[in-house]
C-alpha cells in the first residue's frame, strides 16, 4: 500500500471499535458454521457488510449504515482496517491466482469467538446441530460446551448421535 493509504487505515482504526469486535465473534463463527478454513478479501467484506446490514446492534450501527449508502469505500476500508490491525495471519498469498487467503491466528481463538456469539444467537442449539455434523467443528463444539450454561441442552444433542452408528464423527466413537 501506499504510505499514505497505510496511514489513513491505522488513523481510522480505532473507529467503530465495538462493532469490530462484535463482527469479529460473528465471522469466526460464520466460518465455523461454513466449514471455511481460510477466506479471502472479498469474502471478509462481503461477511462484513451482511454483518452490519443485519445483525449489528450498537448505537453507531445506523450511522455506519448511512454511511456505507453514501460511501462505496466504506465496507473495503473496515477490512482492511481489521487486516491491517493484525487480528488476522496470512495464510497463503497464491503466485497464481494472486489472492491472499488469510485466518485467525489460532484456531481456539477463532473457536472462543464463534463460542461466544453463538451464546448470544437466539436459535444457537440449531446451529449447534448443524456443526455436530461436520467432523472440523468438534473442537468448536467442545468449545462452546465448556463456555455455556446451557450443557444439559448441548449433551442432549450430543449423546444421541453416540448410538448411531455410522453417524459422522460421533457415531463413530460408539
Amino acid at each position: 500500500l501506499p504510505p499514505a493509504h497505510r496511514a489513513g487505515l491505522l488513523r481510522r482504526r480505532n473507529e467503530y471499535i465495538a462493532e469490530k469486535l462484535a463482527f469479529l465473534h460473528y465471522f469466526a463463527l460464520t466460518l465455523i458454521v461454513d466449514g471455511r478454513t481460510v477466506f479471502d478479501f472479498a469474502h471478509l467484506t462481503g461477511a462484513l457488510e451482511r454483518f452490519l446490514r443485519s445483525e449489528a446492534a450498537t448505537l453507531e450501527t445506523p450511522s455506519i449504515v448511512r454511511r456505507i449508502a453514501s460511501d462505496t469505500t466504506m465496507i473495503s476500508s473496515l477490512a482492511s482496517q481489521l487486516i491491517y490491525s493484525g487480528i488476522f495471519v496470512v495464510v497463503d498469498r497464491s503466485e497464481r491466482s494472486g489472492v491472499l487467503q488469510l485466518d485467525f491466528p489460532h484456531r481456539r481463538f477463532k473457536e472462543v469467538l464463534a463460542a461466544r456469539h453463538l451464546e448470544q444467537t437466539p436459535d444457537r442449539l440449531q446451529i449447534l446441530k448443524q456443526c455436530l455434523a461436520s467432523r472440523d467443528a468438534s473442537e468448536f463444539v467442545f468449545v462452546y460446551f465448556t463456555l455455556t450454561a446451557e450443557q444439559t441442552d448441548v449433551l442432549s444433542l450430543i449423546l444421541p448421535r453416540t448410538c448411531v452408528i455410522g453417524e459422522p464423527y460421533f457415531g463413530e466413537l460408539a
